[in-house]
């Protein structure tokens, strides 16, 4: 898959506390990665080193002339983290400046609620067969295992109202390591069911992934649709991602509507 970031090398792992001192440098959410905005322009920091920059929504042929326009300004952000102790050459850092290739291993310190807990042979299993087949069949593949997975998790807790399948869901993704999850409501349109939503941090599919202006999290769609399509006997149900890593957000978001028939 193309990503539609530059990747560029500090050389020297980073310390988040250290890192909060620096203006214009913000945390995302209780992650190992700070976050600067320039603009449309977003800058990302990991604890690794690795300094990535990218337009939400856009690709490389908005981003190059969006890093131009802010050179000065890159400049200042890092002499202020050189000033932190770190040996940067801030020169170099921005030569070494490269289109990301697709890298979909776990950054550290992008799933802190999950130490110890290794994904990468998940995401080995998910992504390298993209070199293989085409992409709307993986995809499709990955949606349907969530259904399936969904589908059982319903038909075995047999709960009461949506708000026991959520917390059955919630458990699911928890114990399995697929992420930190937090779900609500919003009115729904055209409809009587509340649109469920959900928030789901430090996803097993996405954290840290690059920005490729897709979603990511194919499997956690099809389990929010399996699960509601059978504890409400209703297949006119639809999942949407509507935030993800793949989209330039630290968060995945889901919202899943039921459609009058």
């Amino acid at each position: 898959m193309d990503t539609a970031c530059y990747q560029y090398s500090l050389g020297a792992s980073l310390d988040m506390k250290k890192l909060a001192k620096v203006k214009g440098l913000k945390r995302v959410s209780k992650l190992d990665v700070m976050e600067a905005h320039f603009g449309d322009l977003v800058i990302q920091l990991f604890k690794s080193g690795e300094m990535r920059a990218f337009v939400p929504g856009q690709g490389i042929d908005r981003l190059q002339p969006a890093l131009l326009s802010v050179g000065v300004k890159l400049i200042e952000l890092l002499a202020a983290i050189k000033g932190l102790g770190y040996k940067i050459d801030e020169q170099k850092v921005l030569s070494s400046g490269h289109p990301m290739p697709f890298e979909y291993l776990a950054p550290e310190g992008v799933r802190p609620s999950f130490k110890g807990v290794s994904i990468n042979v998940l995401r080995e299993l998910a992504y390298a067969p993209y070199d293989l087949a085409q992409e709307f069949q993986l995809e499709r593949n990955e949606v349907q295992a969530g259904e399936n997975a969904g589908r059982r998790l319903v038909e075995k807790a047999s709960p009461k109202d949506v708000k026991e399948v959520n917390k059955v869901l919630a458990g699911y993704m928890k114990g399995n390591g697929i992420g930190v999850p937090s779900f609500s409501e919003e009115k729904g349109e055209r409809t009587t069911y509340p649109v469920q939503v959900l928030e789901l941090q430090e996803s097993a599919f996405a954290a840290g992934m690059p920005v490729i202006n897709k979603p990511y999290c194919h499997f956690v769609r099809g389990l929010l649709r399996g699960a509601y399509v059978a504890f409400y006997e209703l297949e006119n149900i639809e999942v949407k991602e509507t935030k993800c890593w793949g989209l330039g957000d630290s968060i995945c978001t889901f919202k899943a509507r039921i459609y009058p028939k």
